[in-house]
């Protein structure tokens, strides 16, 4: 809108200057001379002016959307790339998670084997320590047997 009222109020300016250069005028073309009101030829170059300037708009219009075209097609095609590497990423993130998985739960399973070995160690050596507590206890055991009966062979009274 702001547009067509600058273009009216331009158009309007160039008909009030032509209005008032009226007079006869003698235009020399190389070839033949024209006699015409000096507005006329104001008026007929602005159209000329007009007409120039809207087949350069048509030509920069035209390289553009050409241009618009191609980066269109270009978009695209990067566009399809992107998806056939994300596509590849997946996969390639997907087999890593599959051999992570594997990797974690073989170590998993090696600490509880780790473990269990650890603990079954553990178990020996306490029930090699109890066993010898026990032979320690029984040897106790059997030397205060033998220092009764051999109190009660001497004569002692046993309390």
């Amino acid at each position: 809108m702001v547009t067509l009222v600058i273009v009216l109020v331009m158009a309007l300016l160039v008909a009030v200057f032509a209005l008032k250069n009226s007079s006869m005028i003698v235009v020399d073309l190389f070839f033949t001379k024209l006699e015409m009101s000096q507005a006329l030829l104001i008026l007929a170059c602005v159209v000329i002016g007009i007409i120039i300037m809207f087949i350069i708009y048509l030509v920069q219009t035209v390289k553009k959307s050409s241009q618009i075209k191609h980066l269109t097609k270009e978009l695209d095609a990067t566009k399809n790339e992107l998806e056939s590497v994300k596509a590849k990423l997946a996969l390639s993130e997907g087999d890593l998670r599959v051999k992570t998985a594997k990797t974690l739960e073989q170590s998993i399973l090696d600490n509880r084997v780790d473990g269990f070995n650890g603990n079954e160690k553990l178990f020996e050596n306490n029930r090699d320590s109890y066993d010898s507590n026990l032979d320690q206890t029984k040897k106790h055991d059997i030397i205060r047997d033998s220092d009764i009966h051999n109190n009660l062979n001497n004569g002692d009274k046993f309390e």
